[in-house]
């Protein structure tokens, strides 16, 4: 599948997650208290934490790898089943122990159904990372499309029947079992369950780095949360997971429609020899483009967006929302550098990168936490700087380029995040303290969208042509009609 028809059958599935995700967030907003989020919040960073020993990213090795083998294959899956039961044993461990720590026996019952789903994995592991491997991106789109259906539907139905905190432990036990028999059934071919060690050395080589860099990132996410939970309680914690819930759900439903393909295409690349140079920079563009005025948005509506979304008992999370949604314009400067470093076989810079992010990054979280909530959001964009200082060069050897390459890129980027926030900004600005009326809320955020086309347009910015065949889509039919009512009657067939 080309890359554009990969990234448009992604961005179709990411679109349809992004609506069921955003409707189910709401509904467990109204039907769930700060207190209950934090239950589920601290279940899921025990569960983060404790997923360390998992991130040995197999399902990347084997869409990287230039030939696989029988042998190849039956030790990947091994590796991954057993470390995948070790996984799920810890969790119920957790779920004994952790309840009683934390003086909630609710993050025990979390954590004992949250124990099941990773034992699923185990049989979804290599027909999905088959399916991407060779880029059959529209089928895993539709498994993710129903899979997340499913979370959604059991999600609603239980919490709005009273099911609780309970009720996302269950959804997302349904989304696996959803995702797993939808793997299981379109990659068939793929399926295989035979054990094998015979190339444990070629695999853990490639694992430990993959762990040493993602452990170390998932880890500062987690002990964070923990962090916060300890020194500021669960609500504060609930609060917290809203904010960077919202915040990640644009990271995942934006530019996670494009990282899962750049890395098929950046290790296709790099096997050929060829330069990355004209693929980034095409990436910084349209990353930037989108993300910087999605995020900065997100920052200048969070006020009523969380009022009028979740409701008024969740206002203590904006300013921790607008802190994240501002580290993470920072942060799209060095956009899918996961991915360059794992094509291009740089693991151990960035396990070093990743080291020093995780010993500041949560020593300034856990001085934030100290004095408040915001101020520990706050020291996310603090990280933010101290990631691009610490990428930037890597990313500009591994893609042969250079400083001013990127200034043409970052100055459209940066015009249209201006004028696509400038009608909001100013409206809020004009509202004090208070809340906009909502219908002129709706029309600054539409002119600003407007804008923002209208200067992609004017730039010849790599995404206007995708604008302009859009724009050609919606017109058409109103073409037809229009000709169609011109047309004398008497003429018609």
């Amino acid at each position: 599948m080309s890359f554009r028809r990969s990234v448009s059958w992604l961005g179709a599935a990411q679109f349809v997650g992004f609506v069921l995700q955003f409707a189910t967030s709401v509904v467990f907003a109204r039907y769930l208290s700060p207190h209950e989020m934090g239950v589920y919040a601290i279940a899921v960073a025990l569960v983060g934490f404790l997923s360390i020993i998992q991130q040995l990213s197999l399902p990347a090795l084997i869409v990287r790898e230039e030939k696989l083998t029988d042998d190849f294959l039956r030790t990947a899956f091994t590796l991954n089943a057993g470390l995948t039961l070790l996984f799920a044993l810890l969790i119920v461990g957790a779920g004994a122990l952790g309840g009683r720590s934390l003086g909630d026996l609710g993050v025990r019952d979390v954590l004992f159904v949250l124990a099941i789903s990773p034992l699923l994995g185990t049989l979804s592991f290599l027909p999905m990372a088959r399916l991407e491997r060779e880029g059959r991106f529209k089928a895993l789109a539709l498994i993710g499309t129903a899979a997340t259906v499913t979370h959604a539907a059991v999600g609603i139905a239980l919490v709005a029947t009273g099911g609780g905190y309970l009720s996302i432990a269950w959804a997302q036990l349904a989304y696996g079992v959803t995702y797993t028999a939808g793997a299981m059934i379109t990659g068939r071919g793929f399926n295989q369950f035979r054990p094998g060690l015979g190339s444990s050395r070629r695999i853990l080589g490639f694992s430990v780095q993959m762990l040493a860099v993602s452990g170390v990132h998932q880890m500062q996410g987690r002990v964070t949360e923990l962090v916060l939970g300890r020194m500021q309680g669960l609500s504060a914690l609930g609060l917290f997971n809203r904010a960077n819930g919202l915040n990640m759900l644009v990271w995942q439903n934006l530019a996670g429609i494009v990282s899962r393909v750049l890395l098929v295409d950046f290790a296709d690349t790099h096997r050929a020899q060829g330069s990355l140079r004209a693929r980034y920079l095409q990436t910084s563009a349209v990353m930037t483009a989108v993300l910087w005025p999605a995020f900065a948005g997100l920052a200048v509506v969070a006020k009523p967006f969380v009022v009028l979304v979740y409701g008024p008992q969740w206002v203590p999370a904006v300013v921790p929302l607008a802190f994240l949604a501002a580290s993470s314009v920072l942060l799209t400067s060095v956009t899918m550098t996961w991915e360059l470093f794992t094509a291009t076989g740089r693991l151990k810079e960035q396990t070093r990168i990743e080291t020093i992010r995780v010993v500041v990054g949560t020593g300034l979280f856990a001085l934030g936490c100290l004095h408040s909530l915001e101020v520990a959001a706050a020291t996310r964009m603090l990280d933010a700087m101290l990631a691009i200082a610490l990428y930037r060069p890597h990313v500009l050897a591994m893609t042969q380029t250079v400083g001013r390459d990127y200034w043409r890129i970052y100055f459209r980027s940066a015009v249209a995040t201006l004028l696509a926030v400038g009608p909001a900004a100013l409206l809020m600005l004009g509202s004090g303290d208070g809340l906009p009326p909502l219908a002129a809320l709706l029309a600054s955020v539409a002119l600003g969208v407007a804008l923002w086309v209208g200067a992609l347009l004017f730039f010849d910015h790599p995404l206007a042509p995708d604008l302009r065949r859009a724009g050609e889509r919606v017109l058409r039919p109103l073409t037809r009609l229009r000709g169609a009512r011109s047309t004398p009657q008497g003429s018609r067939p």
